[in-house]
């Protein structure tokens, strides 16, 4: 790196001046460097302005696991995109992807060639507010190796600067706020406090005393902070910057911090946030057992507008009876804002928080087609071998209610090829399928139900969006046909199959509202249309009665033949016929979709054969 940076230097010293060294007992490296940023266009009104020359430190580590960082010496940059804690340059947000050690420092991914793309940038304020690391407190990871995650989903309307909640134990690593379903019967009570700013240089990470200090005064005295107008993110970016450079590396604050945070008395505490802070966290943890640790959420405002960034903190249970004992013993109505009284030095805890709002999540399968499922009714007939992983994947895609009937019970040949346990052997598939999905998702409405009449079936369907048949059964395709044929139908309908002999064939049929064929048409149009070309000669198995060693009874004395097939061929053909399912409940069409996995080697994988009747 050192000899990279020098060669560069030398080959550009109208650009590059490469300065002194020092190098540490653990053999990291610093080196300053001075980029000439002279001859940069004219900044923007909005945009950050550079001396002619900067000044930078470059962190080189002794090994090539991570990159070099950029670090500041001064504060000037503060409140910029990228810059973390105030003092050092997030140049790489996903140091796995974008890290290649062999590159050198000028290439494309190179340290410096990102560093001048990020002052190019700033001098023109052209962050894409989507992308760019905008971020509530400085950017830098507030966890603790091996702490407790916290899950929050809503948040309560605050008054003044706090707002009240409950923690429930859901696991022995997972806290709830305010779960709808109270699993904890002795849930503990936690604020959630709403600071007045971002905090550009973090919240702190050793202790509540840092903490109390960066909330009264989150930045610097004497330093100026860019306020300039942002564009709002629509969604704002991952931090991926936790290399825990400040944790790891010994890094608190840079020395030009020195002197700008003087020890000076408090005005009055119900004015100042850090007080206020320190009041609710009291008052909290009195309602709390005595010996337990006390916890805070902390809602910071985001630099770019929207959603507020949630850190969540954990007082050990020594200071939490520390402010115990602090309540207890006050002469006033008033929480006392005594410092002197609590051990300020004392290490706290960062909580990993799972922040799975709606208006700061967005759902990783966004755009691809069983998103179509979210929040909508879907009903599944048969919960075997595609029925099961149908159910999971119709789950994971965010429904909001799950039917499912089946009358079969779990046995343990099933856990080959079906989505069951060892523990649901000897319940029935309804009941054991309607645990797992429910572990799949806390908000989703699972209905079981064994054997539906017709009236029952159609009832059902009344409400649904899409009603997909697993069951291969004709009893059951003649309920449908009566559904199908229905002009008040609302509900999509599909049926799924796969082939007997391996178990890597399927194809699904897709009936929409609009159409006025009845599954028994559709299924005849498909064979037909398979036996009169000759390029689907492989799949015209579905239709055509089992050869020998097509089947096979599992068990000996077992009367009923079944077929073959792996959980990962199953589990692959449910996703996939479930995708071309969700593909028509936003695009018109009314057909079926053939498909085989590749290793079945049959040609052509996938083909769509659409049903000639006009929309009703």
């Amino acid at each position: 790196m050192l000899a990279d940076l020098r060669a560069q230097a030398k080959g550009q010293p109208d650009l590059l001046t490469v300065g002194a060294q020092t190098r540490d007992d653990a053999g990291n490296v610093m080196v300053r460097f001075a980029l000439h940023t002279a001859d940069l266009p004219t900044p923007t009104a909005d945009g950050l302005r550079f001396k002619a020359v900067e000044d930078f430190l470059l962190f080189i580590g002794p090994t090539d696991d991570q990159p070099p960082t950029v670090i500041l010496e001064h504060g000037r940059f503060i409140g910029t995109p990228h810059v973390l804690s105030g003092f050092y340059l997030c140049l790489y947000l996903d140091e796995s992807r974008e890290w290649d050690p062999d590159v050198g420092v000028n290439d494309k991914n190179g340290v410096l060639n990102r560093l001048w793309d990020w002052i190019g940038k700033a001098s023109q304020n052209d962050f894409n507010p989507d992308t760019a690391l905008f971020h509530a407190v400085g950017g830098v990871p507030h966890v603790t190796p091996g702490s407790l995650s916290i899950v929050v989903r809503h948040l309560p309307e605050p008054r003044a600067r706090v707002a009240t909640a409950r923690l429930s134990r859901r696991t022995g690593q997972r806290l709830d706020l305010d779960s709808e379903v109270q699993r904890d019967p002795e849930p503990t009570h936690v604020p959630i406090f709403f600071a007045d700013s971002d905090m550009p240089l973090g919240a702190g990470h050793d202790s509540l005393g840092q903490l109390l200090a960066l909330i009264r005064q989150p930045r610097p005295l004497g330093l100026a902070f860019r306020s300039a107008a942002r564009p709002r993110p629509t969604a704002h970016p991952p931090c991926y910057a936790d290399r825990a450079f400040v944790a790891g590396r010994g890094w608190t604050s840079p020395q030009w911090l020195a002197g700008h945070y003087p020890e000076a008395e408090p005005p009055p505490y119900e004015t100042t946030p850090d007080a206020a802070l320190f009041t609710a966290l009291a008052a909290s943890a009195c309602r709390n057992p005595v010996g337990t640790p006390q916890r805070l959420i902390l809602a910071v405002p985001h630099p770019a507008g929207g959603p507020r960034h949630l850190l969540g903190l954990q007082l050990p249970p020594e200071l939490a009876d520390d402010l115990r004992q602090l309540v207890r013993n006050k002469s006033t109505s008033l929480i006392p804002y005594d410092l002197e009284r609590i051990n300020m030095a004392a290490p706290i805890e960062w909580c990993f928080v799972s922040d799975e709002r709606a208006a700061v999540t967005t759902r990783r399968d966004a755009g691809r087609p069983v998103a179509a499922l979210n929040d909508r009714t879907v009903v599944i007939l048969g919960c075997g071998g595609l029925g099961s992983w149908i159910a999971e994947f119709v789950v994971r895609a965010g429904a909001h209610r799950v039917v499912i009937s089946d009358y079969g019970r779990v046995t343990g040949g099933l856990l080959v090829r079906q989505d069951y346990v060892e523990d649901d052997i000897g319940a029935s598939k309804v009941s054991a399928l309607r645990d797992r999905l429910k572990a799949i998702s806390d908000t989703v409405q699972v209905d079981v139900h064994g054997r539906l009449s017709t009236s029952e079936l159609s009832q059902v369907a009344l409400s649904a969006y899409l009603v997909i048949d697993a069951t291969i059964s004709l009893k059951v395709a003649k309920q449908l046909d009566i559904i199908a044929k229905n002009p008040q139908r609302k509900a999509f309908i599909a049926q799924v199959a796969t082939d007997a002999r391996s178990g890597t064939l399927g194809y699904a049929i897709v009936n929409p509202p609009d159409c006025v064929a009845s599954m028994t048409d559709m299924d005849h149009h498909l064979r037909d249309t398979v036996r009169a070309d000759s390029t689907l000669e492989r799949y015209r198995y579905f239709w055509e009665e089992p050869g020998p060693g097509d089947e096979f009874v599992p068990t000996r004395g077992c009367s009923a033949p079944t077929f073959h097939g792996s959980a990962a061929d199953l589990a692959a053909l449910g996703g996939g016929l479930l995708t071309f399912i969700a593909r028509h409940l936003t695009i018109a069409g009314c057909g079926a979709h053939l498909m085989a996995l590749p290793h079945s080697d049959v040609i052509p994988g996938h083909r769509y054969v659409p049903y000639p009747v006009a929309p009703a």
